[in-house]
């Protein structure tokens, strides 16, 4: 398969990776709106080095889930599925399809961020999901990354 799914897409669609970067904006960007305001000594140590860690453990799983869906897509196979399920609480989603492969039934599922491109699913919608060749239970909707 030659089409590679969109790194912003991964960052805005896929709630993993979305909340693993969204996370240290939100922490360091109230951390200096706290050090302007004065409500915060800046000589007290732990908290950027709390910070710093919190930042580097969430860029490893941004970096993670993007390595994750990048691998299958590079290797993945394609097949129609149907959407059987989807939900939205507030940000956060969940979509659930079945497809088929080498003629067993699966039924999976992705963590989506309610943009735009997720909330236009709907149930039994006929969709492409790139399946990973080694673990056929774990696919992505493949329009919604690419």
């Amino acid at each position: 398969m030659n089409k590679q799914p969109s790194i912003l897409k991964i960052l805005t669609i896929d709630y993993i990776a979305f909340l693993g970067w969204i996370f240290p904006v939100v922490i360091w960007a109230s951390y200096i709106l706290s050090y302007f305001i004065r409500s915060v000594k800046i000589n007290f140590f732990p908290l950027p080095v709390v910070y710093i860690a919190i930042t580097i453990a969430a860029l490893i799983v941004v970096l993670w889930r993007i390595q994750v869906i990048y691998s299958v897509f590079s290797d993945g196979m394609e097949a129609p599925a149907t959407i059987n399920r989807i939900s939205f609480f507030r940000d956060r989603g969940k979509v659930d399809y079945v497809y088929t492969h080498q003629g067993q039934k699966y039924v999976s599922s992705n963590s989506i961020h309610r943009v735009k491109q997720t909330l236009a699913l709907k149930i039994e919608d006929q969709v492409v999901v790139v399946i990973d060749r080694n673990h056929p239970k774990k696919a992505f909707i493949r329009d919604l990354y690419i």
